[in-house]
């Protein structure tokens, strides 16, 4: 499906997808996988401190350092599709690719976000 995606869009709007249109999306997804490493339980730990080394502190920033993966892949996002779709729309016969990457980004980060709050902590042990 992707190799399809791909190939319709070098067709339609005849120049070459490089590589730079894959970045937002390897970030999102590197994003999902380091959100969902983090269980829930780990962030609501309060028996810990800013400067102990307690694991709850270190969950935080790993939570928030693939919090801002995720987000730069958004933002990748829409700086593709403005600086290849929307500024040369008269050179481009179709925008939906840009609107496609938009779309594959948010996507990714609603699903790491449901995926991280949706599971229960009882889960985990029931593998």
């Amino acid at each position: 499906m992707w190799i399809d995606a791909h190939a319709y869009v070098d067709h339609i709007n005849d120049k070459a997808i490089g590589f730079d249109f894959y970045i937002p999306g390897l970030l999102s997804t590197g994003g999902l996988v380091m959100m969902n490493l983090v269980s829930p339980g780990q962030l609501s730990n309060d028996a810990s401190s800013m400067f102990s080394n307690g694991s709850a502190d270190r969950a935080r920033v790993f939570f928030l350092i693939a919090l801002v993966i995720t987000f730069a892949g958004v933002i990748g996002g829409f700086w593709i599709m403005a600086a290849h779709y929307a500024s040369d729309s008269d050179k481009v016969k179709t925008t939906w690719p840009g609107a496609a990457i938009v779309l594959q980004q948010l996507c990714l980060l609603a699903s790491g976000l449901i995926f991280f709050f949706g599971r229960d902590e009882g889960e985990a042990s029931s593998f």
